[in-house]
């Protein structure tokens, strides 16, 4: 226990599968290991992968930690992890599995939406529902985020054609890059 708090310390990388089980299941330990490390959150005991400051240590970071499948549902609604997961320092790590586990009211804010897109490129824009799809605003944000990717056919082939065909609109996105 104390050579791998040392190690933690010194911030020598553990991996957990060599590491005995009682410490996997020490709470502060793997606190820490978490809070240094960030990801490791796969291998620590089952009983603390439900613990709220423990899943609240790892959203942290990397939030992506909250996809783990063997999360308990009820945190994926927590005020406080859900608080964590959108504020910036999250939204610039985010990975696309973590907004689609979000709750709608997020996925279908125009304005959270937009804050993200300039993170998650164009892997969002395919991730979210008709409406905000056939967003002007959204569509704007989406292309100026993604002018030089490697899926803008892909994009193009999902938008609305009636903003395609508005010269203005397309000339005013080109105009701001």
């Amino acid at each position: 226990k104390e050579r791998f708090l040392k190690q933690i310390e010194n911030e020598e990388y553990v991996n957990l599968d060599n590491v005995n089980k009682n410490i996997k299941d020490d709470k502060n330990l793997m606190i820490k290991y978490i809070s240094v490390w960030g990801f490791g959150f796969g291998g620590i005991s089952k009983r603390l992968k439900n613990d709220k400051d423990v899943i609240i240590a790892a959203i942290k970071k990397l939030p992506h930690n909250i996809t783990d499948k063997s999360i308990n549902k009820k945190y994926l609604k927590d005020k406080d992890i859900i608080k964590i997961l959108i504020i910036e320092k999250s939204l610039k790590n985010m990975h696309i599995d973590v907004f689609k586990i979000l709750d709608d009211k997020y996925k279908k804010s125009k304005n959270f939406v937009i804050k993200l897109m300039k993170y998650l490129r164009e892997d969002l824009f395919f991730c979210l529902d008709k409406k905000l799809m056939n967003d002007k605003d959204i569509i704007s944000n989406h292309i100026k985020h993604i002018y030089k990717a490697k899926d803008f056919e892909k994009l193009l082939s999902k938008i609305d054609k009636k903003y395609l065909k508005n010269k203005k609109f397309i000339l005013s996105i080109l105009k701001e890059e």
